[in-house]
């Protein structure tokens, strides 16, 4: 398989893979930083390069009994835990899901699929975060991840997931489904 560039119009820059792009991006691209992160991906890709569906199932999570203190959440009861799943790319790729919050469960099960179809795969990362439901909408954080979408492959994966300064927790993770395909 061809490597795919990324390129800079009018710079001096020289040309980088986009794989260690995406995995710079992964590694540190949600970092906190006093300097923002912009990027803009065009598609000047060939057509086999293009179009594929995403399907992505959500099954459960485990591991916040033992990463967080248990008044990170409630004070007297395990949280209400939701994944918000999705897609980062080019624009017309672009959009995020959510799955339900499931009620006081340090070990929730969701059983959740969602579909993205992809008109530029080579340049979709998928985003994954995990929120602590409250009715005020203030939202705490249980995690996240992205995994640019070239590197997944199809089948059963425990997903780990890092705090919001892209450290590795050392036991929360979520057992997902990837299943890539072009569409006819």
């Amino acid at each position: 398989m061809a490597s795919l560039f990324v390129m800079q119009r009018t710079t001096l820059t020289p040309s980088v893979e986009l794989n260690k792009c995406l995995r710079a991006i992964k590694d540190n691209g949600f970092t906190a930083s006093e300097y923002p992160v912009a990027i803009t991906f065009e598609d000047h890709l060939t057509s086999e390069l293009q179009a594929k569906v995403s399907e992505v199932k959500v099954y459960m999570g485990e591991g916040w009994h033992s990463d967080f203190h248990r008044t990170n959440f409630h004070c007297y009861s395990p949280p209400d835990l939701f994944v918000k799943v999705g897609i980062a790319g080019v624009p017309r790729d672009t959009v995020m899901e959510e799955t339900k919050a499931i009620e006081n469960e340090w070990i929730p099960v969701w059983n959740e699929e969602f579909s993205f179809p992809l008109s530029v795969p080579k340049l979709a990362v998928l985003r994954i975060e995990v929120k602590e439901q409250h009715i005020s909408g203030n939202h705490d954080f249980g995690g996240q991840t992205c995994l640019p979408i070239s590197e997944l492959k199809t089948g059963f994966r425990a997903v780990p997931l890092h705090d919001k300064k892209g450290v590795r927790y050392k036991s929360v993770k979520l057992l997902m489904r990837f299943d890539f395909e072009s569409p006819e």
